[in-house]
């Protein structure tokens, strides 16, 4: 696909540009983004290959000569063993990985959970203040990244540059897009669990975001497969569960 490219990655990469961005907006972390979807991609392409390997190597003795159909029934009990394990392994890594981040409160290098705040002291002193990230859920409520890491809103593009460094909550208003299906959450790797790619096989969607991209280069729409068991909503994470 051309959204886990290096072609793709880079034109949404706006390098040192990114910290002019609202921390809540897709250009801000749109590179990592894909760059985890990549990774996601790969790791369970290297997962299916070491399960299968493994599952190859395992031995099916028995004391007994067994009827054809006995010796099929044990087999495709054996098989949708393997199909149901796989997928578990690959996510308690996963999980035990965004336990970390979030049990030692781990700063992104965007600054989408946590942000930096510099205050001049007395005799050149500089102090540092860290203040969590926040997004409105209800009218007064709000989900905070201090305390999950899942709290999200609709991905947007904003027409925002040179925001302010204390930005405690999402803007209002100003907004260029909302890009269908993703969302912006507290980390990059969060945000491409909680979307859908939905947006990437529609070729209107996608030309209005490439739109906003500082490139003259053209990407086509994924296709759409009739076989797949997975619906165009579907989430990265329900992909990843099954």
């Amino acid at each position: 696909s051309d959204f886990i490219s290096d072609r793709w990655i880079k034109t949404i990469n706006f390098g040192s540009n990114t910290t002019y961005f609202s921390a809540y907006d897709f250009r801000t972390e749109g590179s990592a983004i894909f760059q985890s979807l990549e990774s996601f991609c790969r790791l369970s392409k290297d997962y299916a290959i070491q399960s299968i390997d493994s599952f190859n190597k395992d031995l099916f003795i028995s004391q007994e000569v067994l009827k054809e159909s006995v010796f099929r029934s044990q087999t495709n009990v054996i098989i949708h063993q393997f199909q149901l394990s796989s997928p578990i392994e690959l996510l308690t890594e996963l999980e035990l990985i965004e336990k970390m981040i979030a049990g030692n409160r781990i700063l992104s290098a965007l600054q989408t959970n946590f942000m930096q705040l510099y205050t001049p002291w007395f005799y050149n002193v500089v102090q540092i203040w860290m203040r969590n990230r926040a997004f409105r859920v209800a009218q007064h409520s709000t989900c905070s990244c201090r305390a999950r890491i899942d709290c999200n809103m609709e991905s947007t593009i904003f027409d925002i540059f040179e925001s302010s460094d204390f930005e405690h909550y999402p803007p209002t208003g100003q907004i260029l897009m909302i890009i269908p299906g993703m969302v912006h959450s507290c980390l990059p790797v969060n945000t491409i669990l909680l979307s859908t790619l939905e947006c990437f096989y529609n070729q209107t969607c996608l030309n209005d975001l490439v739109s906003l991209l500082p490139t003259t280069g053209t990407f086509t729409a994924m296709p759409q497969f009739e076989q797949s068991r997975y619906e165009l909503n579907s989430t990265i994470q329900t992909i990843i569960d099954n």
